[in-house]
């Protein structure tokens, strides 16, 4: 969720990526989710399994990269690509 110009600053033995676009840090979710919304005017961010909200422009988010790693990535992409078929045909709908 970044400008993609970004800069990689070192601070206590930590990375921590800036968008410098906005100057926001990106260090967690919400942080991410708040730069998006800077970046894209009237976009909306909702979990998956949420109901769609009447909208042009809408993120789906499915579970964080970091729980994915805990489980059979390949199970999860095979579902996901199954709910995201189902909801575009609503979208469409």
């Amino acid at each position: 969720y970044s400008s993609g110009d970004i800069e990689k600053i070192l601070k206590d033995n930590r990375v921590i990526v800036r968008d410098r676009k906005t100057g926001r840090t990106l260090d967690s979710v919400t942080g991410r989710e708040e730069n998006l919304k800077e970046l894209v005017e009237g976009v909306e961010i909702i979990e998956k399994d949420s109901e769609l909200p009447e909208v042009e422009k809408l993120v789906i988010k499915t579970r964080d990269i970091d729980s994915m790693g805990h489980d059979d990535l390949i199970q999860f992409y095979g579902g996901i690509m199954t709910d995201l078929s189902e909801l575009a045909d609503s979208l469409l709908n």
